[in-house]
């Protein structure tokens, strides 16, 4: 009977493969004469009507294949056809076909533009007709809800505005075909969900196809069919439910009075293949028994720990799948030892009072009292255009307020900022990296900006680089590390004179679950 389920199943698989709409076959590609293989003989298939997703860690191959099937890359071997065309052959007759989106905050918009601007210019080069142009744009208006802001300029929009305009300039000619790069990276969940109540609109009415790459699990869980990516590789594919059904083992969510110290005590023990924090509980991937994990929480003091079963989502597959790969572990350094010095505090180190911040009729922050105490993490949550970042930058004294006081580490905000610049971190949202300098060029420049000693310097430098795991990277060029690398290096800039208070703006937008758990593991 398995035999014919098998047979049959084949049977299907074959059909819909040779009806598809995106076919890659082998498909190759290197870089820098062919020391790096970012893509290697991959294949899959893309049905009319289908969201195909492809998922991994940073610098996978991910983008690569994106953009050699929008015809912007060439490739080293195998076979790609979209919509009938082959791309490694024709690369300029596949662009008419399609709507290519590229990683990034509306990367594809002119800043200086307002938003009708950018949408008339992208009608411009895709030639639409007229009357076609005001059918398609009525419509795309009317499910982005973004006719209100056409006067506006893209580089004044929110996140989640701008990525709303750009998904209008990909789709402005309405493409059947539809390549999203990472297309909800830096954007609040309201406008994530949006975005996607947008998209299965278009497959549901318009049959269009997606192929789309994100580094959110949750979203990857909306797709007809996913691929995990590693190292240029399929490491597992086919539907989400299907791939979480085959993780092996238990995931039990383990409830406690102290999760962060049942975490460290959890890690090495045998039978254990991943554990993290998710907020006051530990999530536990475990290959014994739920008794004998109680029993051992006993042993070593823990009576109060209560577990449950949960069930499993692709976040857990995919820690799951990488570290059967035996990379991406969690780094044995990565415990927080080396990072920052211990601070004694006579007050509470942050507290504000009506703090306010006005850009002119505009209220950006609007008399927020609170107070952040020692040891504490204390986030900010709210969508695109809340005032978060407003509210930061105030906290770190790089923006006025316009009315009320704050204090950090003692020292008044408004009056008293280079005190208060030496005693924080600030890791900004874009990462305050620059681009064309190597990891350690960027550490010296910024241990230079803080005034470290030179003996001092050489000494954070060599920590950091190990504690963070980036001494493989050091003489790499900021701009080619992938997004998670990135963000480590920007954590190690902030961390370099060792600061009392830590300022995070949305350190883990757009990077893959393995590294958003490393970095949680750093900072607690």
């Amino acid at each position: 009977m398995n035999e014919v389920s098998a047979t049959l199943s084949s049977i299907v698989d074959a059909g819909a493969e040779r009806h598809a709409v995106i076919q890659v076959s082998k498909l190759r590609k290197n870089y820098r004469r062919g020391r790096i293989q970012a893509v290697k003989d991959i294949s899959f298939h893309v049905g009319k009507g289908r969201i195909f997703g492809l998922i991994g860690p940073d610098g996978a191959g991910k983008t690569s294949t994106l953009q050699i099937l929008a015809g912007v890359l060439s490739a080293n071997g195998g076979s790609v056809t979209v919509s009938g065309v082959d791309v490694l052959k024709r690369p300029e007759g596949v662009k008419a076909r399609i709507g290519y989106m590229p990683q990034g905050l509306g990367l594809n918009l002119y800043d200086s533009l307002t938003a009708a601007e950018n949408i008339e210019f992208f009608r411009d080069l895709r030639q639409v007709p007229q009357t076609q142009y005001q059918a398609n744009l009525e419509r795309l208006l009317k499910m982005t809800r973004l006719e209100p802001f056409l006067g506006r300029a893209a580089g004044k929009l929110s996140g989640g505005m701008r990525q709303k305009l750009a998904l209008i300039c990909t789709l402005i000619h309405l493409p059947d075909i539809l390549l999203l790069d990472e297309p909800t990276t830096g954007v609040d969940p309201i406008s994530r969900r949006e975005f996607w109540t947008i998209i299965h609109e278009l497959v549901t009415s318009h049959k269009t196809t997606v192929l789309m790459t994100t580094s959110y699990m949750d979203e990857a869980e909306r797709c007809h069919d996913v691929a995990l990516m590693h190292e240029g590789e399929f490491i597992a594919q086919g539907a989400p439910d299907e791939l979480t059904q085959s993780l092996p083992g238990e995931l039990l969510a383990v409830d406690c009075a102290n999760p962060g110290q049942v975490l460290s005590v959890m890690r090495g023990w045998p039978g254990i293949e991943s554990a993290a924090l998710f907020g006051a509980e530990v999530h536990v991937l475990l290959q014994a028994s739920s008794q004998e994990l109680e029993q051992r929480l006993h042993n070593v003091g823990v009576d109060d720990a209560r577990i449950r079963t949960i069930p499993p989502g692709l976040e857990d597959l995919f820690v799951h799948k990488l570290a059967r790969q035996t990379i991406m572990q969690p780094r044995e350094e990565a415990n927080g030892e080396g990072l920052v010095a211990s601070h004694q505090y006579e007050s509470i180190p942050i507290v504000t009072k009506g703090l306010t911040c006005r850009f002119g009729d505009f209220v950006a922050v609007d008399s927020v009292d609170l107070a952040v105490h020692r040891g504490e993490i204390f986030g900010l949550l709210g969508p695109n255009g809340a005032g978060k970042t407003t509210l930061i930058k105030m906290l770190c004294g790089l923006l006025p307020p316009s009315a009320g006081k704050a204090e950090v580490a003692g020292y008044d905000t408004s009056q008293q900022r280079r005190q208060i610049c030496l005693r924080i971190g600030y890791m900004s949202q874009r990462f305050s990296l620059y681009q064309d300098l190597s990891v350690q060029a960027n550490l010296e420049l910024y241990a230079g900006l803080f005034g470290l000693s030179f003996g001092h310097r050489v000494n954070r430098i060599i920590t950091l680089l190990h504690t963070l795991g980036l001494g493989e990277y050091r003489q790499r060029i900021t701009q080619s590390l992938p997004l998670g690398l990135r963000q480590r290096l920007a954590l190690a800039c902030a961390l370099l004179h060792e600061p009392e208070l830590l300022f995070l703006d949305e350190p883990t937008s757009g990077v893959d679950p393995v590294a958003r758990r490393q970095f949680w593991d750093t900072v607690h």
